[in-house]
């Protein structure tokens, strides 16, 4: 093993900063890290070693790769927790826009949907489709994605790490028709409707499955004024109690 990589390792196991899945990450993209420097023709680095030169390279050979911003600046903060344990901070630029990264994209401000002929749309009522289910028959469920420390909330659910979920619809068979960015602690409930009303599928839900985040007394009420079923698989359903 090399001196860097060696020195790198040591600085991960002595911090313990962030949860225990956030530190193997971090350990695992500044092995990367020093192995790429080695690859550029930095030899004989050692953990106090780094300078700007080297954050530079780095940062041109991830652009000239075409990797995504996101992954960029996930290694650009792996690049500042090292630069911070050894006490060189400015040696990396606080901005990313200092090495002309560019934004995220979480959401894509392209279209997607496809217009189906009517033999494709009727596939759903073919034999072999139907082994998967009744399209119609749908579900929803939100999953929590952990983010930067400065971005996202925290919810104590998910651990210490701050986030956001992801709230997406499925067919009954599989396909997946809508999706919604939330934030980490809001409630699931009020985005039921929106993906059963407000997507750009074309065949009509007729049930609904969610779980206990997704229901609320509006959500049956609602439901029930727009002739759709809700199917909820409730937790603690002997203490719950609906208004009447």
């Amino acid at each position: 093993m090399r001196d860097l990589n060696y020195q790198l390792k040591l600085l991960c196991k002595h911090s313990h900063e962030g949860s225990f899945e956030t530190r193997v990450g971090r350990e695992r993209q500044l092995s990367a890290i020093a192995n790429q420097l080695h690859d550029l023709g930095f030899r004989q680095l050692k953990a106090t070693s780094l300078k700007q030169k080297h954050v530079q390279s780095l940062v041109d050979l991830w652009l000239k790769q075409n990797l995504s911003p996101g992954t960029i600046k996930n290694r650009m903060s792996c690049l500042r927790w090292w630069a911070e344990k050894v006490n060189k901070r400015a040696v990396v630029a606080g901005s990313n826009d200092f090495y002309g990264i560019p934004d995220r994209q979480f959401v894509s401000d392209q279209s997607k949907a496809k217009d189906l002929a009517e033999e494709q749309l009727a596939l759903d009522s073919d034999a072999l489709a139907q082994i998967w289910g009744r399209a119609e028959h749908t579900s929803s469920d939100g999953q929590f994605f952990p983010s930067r420390r400065n971005a996202g909330e925290i919810n104590a659910k998910y651990g210490p790490d701050p986030g956001l979920k992801i709230y997406s619809f499925l067919s009954g068979q599989y396909g997946s028709f809508h999706s919604d960015v939330i934030g980490a602690t809001v409630g699931e409930a009020p985005f039921v409707l929106d993906g059963l009303m407000g997507n750009v599928a074309q065949f009509n839900p007729l049930l609904h499955y969610v779980d206990t985040g997704g229901v609320s007394d509006h959500v049956f009420a609602l439901f029930h004024l727009l002739g759709l079923s809700l199917a909820p698989r409730l937790r603690d359903f002997p203490d719950r109690r609906l208004a009447c």
